[in-house]
């Protein structure tokens, strides 16, 4: 859980809130946006749906992304290109990426990147839950 200013009164005491961390995902694909916010909030985090690679790198500047989760193969800016983009503005920022093709050299190049984990669709519902929290437990933010 991250600690949020919330608002701050004149003469009064800062008033804090809890917030669970926010996950980024980004997928053409309606079904498996519904299904990762579903598995995101399972996780017990905040999903941030998007669905296009320009839309997720816009997003990705949202100080409270914790984790993005980018699938390969979107139209448009793709996978790559927004695991580039998100590196350059956030380069603290742990990216995941997911694809229904396969473990083929894109998943390699992503990979060699820097991505931190990969999840082949379709995916079980758990593996997908427990490589979330393993992301965030590991992430640290800077303060």
């Amino acid at each position: 859980m991250s600690v949020r200013l919330l608002r701050r009164e004149a003469s009064g005491p800062e008033i804090l809130v809890h917030m669970p961390k926010r996950v980024l995902v980004a997928d053409d694909e309606e079904m498996i946006r519904e299904l990762f916010e579903a598995v995101v909030r399972l996780a017990g985090y905040e999903p941030k749906i998007e669905i296009d690679g320009a839309k997720a790198l816009e997003a990705a500047e949202d100080p409270d992304i914790a984790l993005a989760i980018l699938d390969l193969h979107m139209p448009g800016m793709g996978g790559i290109a927004t695991f580039q983009g998100i590196k350059q503005k956030r380069p603290d920022l742990p990216v995941m990426i997911t694809t229904g093709y396969g473990a083929g050299d894109t998943v390699k190049k992503a990979m060699s990147m820097g991505a931190i984990g990969f999840l082949q669709k379709p995916f079980p519902i758990a593996l997908a839950i427990r490589e979330i929290k393993k992301a965030l437990e590991g992430a640290v933010r800077p303060s």
